[in-house]
């Protein structure tokens, strides 16, 4: 939501109401893999949450073919963990890589593995088994309409996110103030 406040205050015309994130598109994703028979490769969460998120998803749609690995591994890419886990992603060789270790996390790992994969979609997903498993409660979707699902996220788990709701955003803003002194200053 702050990205929409954003874009606004610099003039970009942006709303609401085209706004999906994974807890609105994940049913019906996982509802075609299931009916397709694709092949999930999932890399995420904490142990037991990927395990019970990997449990309620073989319940709930078996014709997947799932595969999944917690989130708890050394990155380094060269590193053994690491070359084992990308050895044993192409072995499987999923339709759909899902990389769910939170941001920044995800996308770095993704940046850096993603050439050595070969799979059709790589979906950075954050908290996607923690959803499906329960480990941590969904947002309402009227939270999300409203714009407040980082407020239900941060109550539903404040030790984790209140430097990312509550600090971040402050070097961001600052970052916004200096460029637009900038531009102000800026001769014309």
């Amino acid at each position: 939501m702050p990205l929409v406040w954003i874009a606004r205050k610099y003039g970009y015309d942006v709303s609401r109401d085209r706004r999906i994130t994974y807890v609105d598109f994940s049913p019906p994703l996982l509802e075609m893999a299931n009916q397709e028979h694709w092949r999930i490769f999932y890399i995420g969460s904490r142990p037991e949450a990927c395990v019970a998120g990997t449990e309620a998803v073989r319940v709930r749609y078996p014709g997947i073919k799932w595969e999944a690995t917690n989130g708890y591994f050394d990155m380094t890419r060269t590193g053994a963990a690491n070359q084992d886990l990308v050895r044993r992603i192409r072995k499987f060789a999923p339709d759909i890589l899902m990389v769910g270790m939170g941001m920044p996390r995800q996308e770095q790992w993704i940046a850096e593995n993603h050439a050595d994969i070969e799979v059709g979609v790589i979906l950075p997903c954050g908290a996607a088994i923690d959803y499906i498993a329960g480990a941590v409660p969904t947002p309402p979707r009227w939270a999300g309409r409203m714009g407040l699902e980082w407020l239900f996220r941060l109550f539903a788990e404040p030790r984790r996110l209140a430097s990312r709701y509550l600090i971040e955003p402050w070097y961001v803003i600052g970052l916004l103030l200096r460029d637009r002194l900038k531009r102000v200053a800026a001769p014309k």
